[in-house]
């Protein structure tokens, strides 16, 4: 349940191409996270209805939010707002996800997506992350 998770990974339009999605939820896999998702993600099927987040969907407040590909549109926004920690990955600079960020990041999910999960991996490996 998004509403319920300490970490949720939102999916927004630009992780949902075929190459980029299943890397979305390897990711979430990895920290632990609940994948949740954009109306445009939803509304293309990717993602079960009930796991949309924002003013139409879920309200969330996880420890981490970590936005993948997400626009920032106000409905979403809106859903997002009382999250701890909110950490945006995308590829326009002016993403009006950013504006609501603690940390962002302007990159291609396909190129940060696999480094992340690697890195993610090789910690856990290590013992650095339990």
């Amino acid at each position: 349940d998004v509403a319920e998770a300490r970490v949720v990974v939102g999916a927004g339009v630009g992780s949902v191409p075929p190459e980029i999605f299943p890397l979305v939820k390897e990711l979430a896999a990895q920290i632990e996270g609940s994948v949740g998702g954009s109306r445009p993600v939803i509304d293309e099927g990717r993602i079960e209805r009930d796991r949309l987040i924002g003013q139409t969907g879920r309200f969330i407040s996880p420890d981490l939010y970590l936005a993948l590909g997400v626009s920032g549109a106000s409905q979403h926004v809106g859903g997002i707002q009382d999250s701890k920690t909110i950490v945006s990955i995308n590829r326009d600079p002016q993403a009006a996800i950013f504006q609501s960020s603690d940390v962002g990041l302007v990159a291609d999910l396909r190129q940060v997506l696999p480094a992340l999960i690697e890195k993610i991996k090789q910690a856990k490996k290590d013992g650095k992350i339990i």
